[in-house]
């Protein structure tokens, strides 16, 4: 039974206590002084000290046990119930009253009972042993003086209030539960969205992320990691700071940085989430890369832009050298041959939308073998490093030099309208190792045979032009080396 009654109630009843004896003994008063004449002094005397005891006793309840459900109730219940019996006792030990103060005194009752309604009433059983053994003395009382029809309506409106006050009560307990439910749940929704931002706060804090929350174009949250990756020296710097005023004038492709933020903001808040890479600008001016997450989000009911995002500029670099490592000859840092195959594909596809021609080179560098085996692969390396800077400086700078392996080197060029100009940067890269090439101590004299094919004469792919300059290159190094061959049928 007592697990089924909330503490909440008991607390309740326990708060209420302090209110309720001030008007019981209100209600004492006035009803020794209705008695003061028609009842002996001692068994007036004994009625005064039985009340103040039993109010004393729920005084001393409420200091004591308000905080044990179990004990409080019991305790309680017997206080109430003995004071229901003493309130309605008092008509039968009281003498020879006139009708009028037989009424009062019933008034008074009632008076009690409604008020302990407002202090009981959250725990229906309580109430009951308070205002039943009153209630119900008092109808027995009234119907047993039949002889007076004044008593008799008095019994019959006691019944009226009887039942009255238990709907009441029920009433009002029910009311009670159902409000304590309501808060209950109320205090649980507050509770857990408590929780919920505790662990979001915590989370954005400590984010291994920078994260920031935006409102109106401006920041209004931000966590510590931000503050570093800004180079800013507090929270309160960088939320002073705004989005325009960490962001360089121009982003890496080129366009206005206001003009693409707002083509960002307005994708993440219409598709919820945006995902992007932005250049950012450090509080001292430095430039950085930053990986980006942009959502839209409900935040203390306003819709915000949360921003969590990560400075990738080193990882750029490492990905970009990577990249750069796996398409370039690590010694030369010219294309290599995966690189110089792609470039090539591409020359086609441009060369069929202009209608001019593309030539390939493929070079061989003479004698680079005997150099390489008697005085070592470090001087070999030397040879070709300078080889490629003299080939490099041979070229228009649209055409594309590289090495796709030991001395051989090849060469794209492209929008040729005269082969004229095939034949003079073929001269121009014999002539450039004319000189004697000198590495350390050693002066080294070297040579150049190459193969030439034309796109899309000789052939329309990239892997047969290849084939076919190489093809050529071999009919130069028959020919005495030291020269170019153009590739003729009659080469292979």
């Amino acid at each position: 039974m007592f697990e089924s009654i909330d503490k909440e109630a008991v607390l309740n009843i326990s708060e209420n206590t302090k209110f309720a004896i001030p008007g019981q003994l209100v209600a004492l008063l006035g009803v020794m002084y209705i008695l003061k004449d028609n009842v002996s002094l001692d068994l007036l005397l004994m009625g005064f000290v039985t009340h103040i005891f039993l109010m004393a006793s729920r005084v001393i309840i409420r200091q004591n046990y308000a905080h044990d459900k179990k004990k409080f109730l019991i305790l309680y219940s017997l206080s109430t119930s003995l004071s229901g019996i003493a309130w309605g006792c008092v008509l039968f030990f009281i003498g020879n009253l006139s009708a009028e103060y037989h009424l009062l005194l019933f008034a008074i009752f009632i008076g009690l009972v409604s008020g302990a309604l407002f202090t009981l009433g959250e725990v229906f059983y309580l109430y009951m042993t308070y205002s039943v053994p009153i209630l119900g003395m008092s109808i027995v009382w009234f119907f047993s003086h039949g002889d007076n029809e004044i008593y008799k309506v008095t019994g019959y409106l006691g019944i009226f209030a009887f039942f009255y006050y238990i709907s009441a009560a029920k009433k009002y307990n029910t009311n009670f539960v159902k409000a304590l439910y309501e808060k209950k749940e109320k205090e649980k929704v507050v509770d857990e969205l408590k929780e919920k931002s505790n662990i979001f706060e915590l989370l954005f804090e400590h984010s291994v992320m920078g994260a920031l929350i935006i409102e109106d174009g401006k920041f209004v949250q931000c966590n510590q990691k931000s503050v570093k990756m800004i180079g800013a020296s507090s929270k309160e710097e960088l939320l002073n700071i705004t989005p325009d005023e960490i962001s360089p004038q121009y982003q890496s492709d080129g366009r206005l940085s206001s003009e693409k933020a707002k083509e960002m903001i307005q994708i993440a808040l219409d598709e919820g989430k945006h995902h992007f890479e932005w250049l950012y600008k450090k509080v001292d001016g430095k430039l950085f890369l930053a990986d980006v997450n942009m959502s839209s989000i409900m935040l203390n009911a306003k819709r915000v832009l949360y921003v969590s995002w990560r400075d990738i500029t080193e990882e750029k670099k490492l990905k970009n050298n990577l990249k750069h490592l796996a398409h370039h000859d690590s010694l030369t840092n010219l294309p290599n041959r995966v690189l110089f195959n792609d470039r090539l594909e591409q020359a086609i596809i441009k060369s069929n939308r202009s209608q001019l021609k593309l030539a390939v080179f493929f070079i061989d560098l003479d004698k680079f073998k005997p150099i390489n085996d008697s005085l070592g692969h470090e001087v070999g390396d030397d040879v070709l490093i300078k080889v490629s800077r003299l080939l490099r400086s041979s070229l228009r700078d649209e055409d594309t030099l590289a090495r796709i392996g030991g001395d051989e080197f090849t060469i794209i060029m492209e929008n040729i309208a005269d082969t004229k100009d095939v034949t003079t940067i073929a001269d121009k890269l014999i002539k450039a190792l004319h000189a004697p090439v000198v590495v350390g101590v050693h002066s080294l004299d070297l040579s150049l045979s190459i193969g030439i094919s034309i796109y899309p004469q000789d052939a329309d792919n990239a892997k047969m032009l290849l084939k076919l300059a190489d093809e050529a290159m071999y009919d130069a190094k028959d020919s005495g080396r030291d020269n170019y061959k153009f590739y003729t049928k009659g080469n292979s």
